[in-house]
């Protein structure tokens, strides 16, 4: 079986960094991206996973995921760290 494959991007290279030594530990096989431009040049590869800071300069992450051909968002982690994550699904 292979390995899920996960696309990182983060304009935060220690956020970054952290999701990747975490998910490389877990066995995923993982890409970065320190922009939303670099996230979009890379989506001509196919991602079981994209985890994507929203707000970046320029490209932003939901236009990354609009870009990898989401109609929607499923879940949405609200991560802030000086708090509990919120979740919120959207239909």
């Amino acid at each position: 079986m292979s390995q899920a494959a996960i696309l990182i991007v983060d304009d935060e290279e220690l956020i970054r960094e952290t999701l990747r030594l975490d998910m490389l530990d877990m066995g995923y096989a993982v890409d970065l991206a320190a922009s939303g431009e670099e996230a979009t040049a890379l989506l001509g590869k196919e991602y079981d996973l994209i985890i994507t800071d929203l707000i970046m300069e320029g490209v932003d992450g939901m236009e990354v995921l609009r870009l990898a051909g989401l109609e929607r968002v499923f879940e949405f982690v609200d991560w802030q760290f000086h708090e509990r994550p919120s979740v919120e699904y959207s239909p």
